[in-house]
């Protein structure tokens, strides 16, 4: 009788797993985006001639008006959980994330803050309807106190308080400024940084570039949130 071509292993198979593979989690995915609102401030002081120290003065005591109108600081430590920071002031480039070209007499600032959406887009109607009012939140007292005259004045206080800019050169000046991009950041599970289509194809006022006009394209969030205000079928 020929041998078989190949012996039988002398080990048995292994055994079958006892314990089962882990159950689903009952809790529901938490999926946590960005809001970011981005606004530029101009004041009529001539920063070029401010020393060094004078023009670091002046920056901190707009990002602390900043920070007492939206509730906000420098380390998301608030009860809101935003973030208020400096990006660029007076032609100084604040952040590494980005490179921007700005006038001498404009800083730009952002506020962000952590919002838990629905679906991972973040384009549901609970997650437009919760961006909405982080929006009104932060936009609203922000527009009132530029209005008002209430941030120049709690920005001159602060200088004032300070006390390295002369009070005259304070009491002669002036300081504005206009929210300019509400933007939603969504982040992929892959961790691409993407956002919701901005493309409307209807016009919306051109605050960005200043161009006194409507355009088409990209219109910013806030805009999106409020179609009957913001958005037109026509010139």
């Amino acid at each position: 009788t020929s041998s078989p071509s190949t012996s039988p292993t002398p080990s048995p198979t292994p055994i079958p797993v006892s314990n089962p593979t882990s159950p689903p989690s009952p809790e529901p995915t938490i999926i946590v985006q960005s809001l970011t609102t981005q606004a530029s401030i101009f004041t009529s002081i001539d920063v070029s001639s401010l020393s060094a120290t004078q023009l670091d003065d002046l920056i901190e005591s707009i990002l602390d008006a900043i920070q007492l109108f939206t509730g906000c600081t420098d380390s998301g430590t608030s009860s809101r959980d935003c973030i208020a920071s400096i990006v660029s002031a007076f032609g100084v480039v604040q952040s590494t994330s980005r490179m921007l070209q700005v006038s001498s007499a404009e800083t730009i600032y952002e506020i962000t803050e952590s919002i838990t959406c629905e679906v991972a887009s973040c384009d549901s109607v609970i997650d437009s309807a919760n961006a909405q009012s982080i929006i009104a939140s932060t936009v609203a007292p922000l527009e009132s106190a530029f209005s008002s005259g209430q941030f120049q004045s709690v920005v001159n206080t602060n200088i004032l308080n300070i006390g390295s800019i002369d009070a005259d050169i304070v009491a002669c000046s002036s300081v504005w400024g206009v929210v300019t991009r509400p933007q939603l950041e969504v982040i992929s599970p892959d961790g691409v940084s993407t956002g919701p289509s901005s493309s409307t194809g209807l016009y919306f006022p051109d605050w960005e570039n200043n161009s006194g006009t409507c355009v088409q394209g990209e219109a910013p969030l806030y805009m999106q949130l409020n179609p009957e205000v913001w958005l037109y079928d026509s010139l």
